[in-house]
């Protein structure tokens, strides 16, 4: 399948965790699936890229452009940055290239960008984000914040920092669970005030995906800036889990899986193959993404029917609010 690409808010998919060895440690894996590659895109000439790396319509590039501002990247505070009084935050140390934090051979995509979130999260209400459950838990939590616009245009600063109406940290976690046998992986946050840069998503609230469903997701895979990636499919439907072929890696953990027809989240991607392979005819020796055909697929996403949102919900305002989509913000529905 072709991976999909950067946005404004660039995007590259991922299976799990974090970023690597160093001061970003990498959680979970991925791989990419089928012939496609990756592109970045760039201010008007997103869409376009979008199409030309995907096989999906004009209108469902627009929708996914769109949704890519209401995903996050996952940071724990006094670790990967540090805060400041007015609420900005910055990074504690230069950031590592993708190259330099993977070993990568010469010519991957994306591998002079630079690494930063450990996990990625999706807004689903004006305070409240879901991630998957080995991101964060009901313990250890306090440190954890979320970074909105970590995007291409950030892409090469060694030394980002981000203003306080792009940062929210994490008040509480009122659900979660982590079981990887039975893949209920899953966690709901309420931030510390509501997001005024970035609109609640809409996700299915019942029932299920069927076999062979498309997908796209959005991420930070390897805690680099927002990618996004689609033509991919459900190609197993479990009790918790769909089984997919989504191109995906190490820091896509939480990532919000959509279903393109009805723009839709269908669930969270929580884990996958191994990301990287050794090219043991390099010297010196170096890594490469690991690529295997789209029947192969091992990207797990869990249901998001899974996670109690609507409880936590104090009314549905915020449904038919400016900060919300509509039905009316697309046209994928036929």
């Amino acid at each position: 399948m072709s991976i999909l690409i950067s946005i404004l808010t660039v995007l590259f998919l991922a299976s799990c965790g974090g970023t690597g060895s160093g001061p970003l440690k990498a959680v979970g894996s991925g791989v990419i699936y089928g012939d496609g590659e990756l592109a970045d895109n760039r201010s008007e000439a997103s869409i376009d890229e979008v199409l030309k790396n995907n096989n999906i319509h004009y209108h469902e590039a627009k929708m996914l452009l769109e949704f890519s501002r209401s995903t996050a990247g996952m940071v724990e505070i006094g670790k990967h940055v540090i805060s400041f009084t007015d609420g900005s935050v910055m990074a504690k140390r230069p950031l590592r290239t993708f190259k330099a934090v993977r070993e990568l051979c010469d010519g991957e995509r994306f591998e002079r960008q630079r690494s930063l979130p450990v996990c990625t999260g999706f807004l689903v209400a004006p305070d409240l984000m879901v991630t998957a459950g080995h991101c964060v838990n009901k313990i250890n939590y306090h440190n954890k914040a979320w970074i909105f616009g970590y995007d291409h245009t950030r892409a090469h600063e060694s030394l980002p920092s981000f203003k306080r109406e792009y940062v929210y940290h994490t008040k509480e976690v009122l659900e979660w669970e982590e079981d990887k046998v039975i893949r209920r992986d899953f966690a709901l946050v309420r931030l510390d005030r509501a997001v005024t840069v970035a609109k609640p998503l809409k996700f299915r609230k019942y029932g299920e995906a069927s076999v062979g469903t498309q997908l796209a997701i959005i991420g930070h895979p390897n805690g680099l800036p927002t990618k996004i990636s689609a033509d991919a499919e459900i190609l197993e439907n479990t009790v918790n889990a769909y089984k997919t072929n989504l191109d995906s890696f190490g820091g896509n953990s939480g990532s919000p899986v959509f279903n393109l027809y009805t723009g839709e989240i269908e669930g969270i991607l929580i884990s996958g193959a191994t990301d990287f392979l050794p090219n043991f005819e390099s010297d010196p020796l170096c890594n490469k993404v690991n690529r295997k055909r789209d029947y192969q697929g091992a990207e797990y996403v869990a249901k998001i029917s899974m996670v109690d949102i609507e409880k936590y919900l104090v009314n549905d305002d915020f449904l038919t609010s400016e900060f919300a989509f509509g039905e009316s913000d697309f046209f994928w529905r036929f």
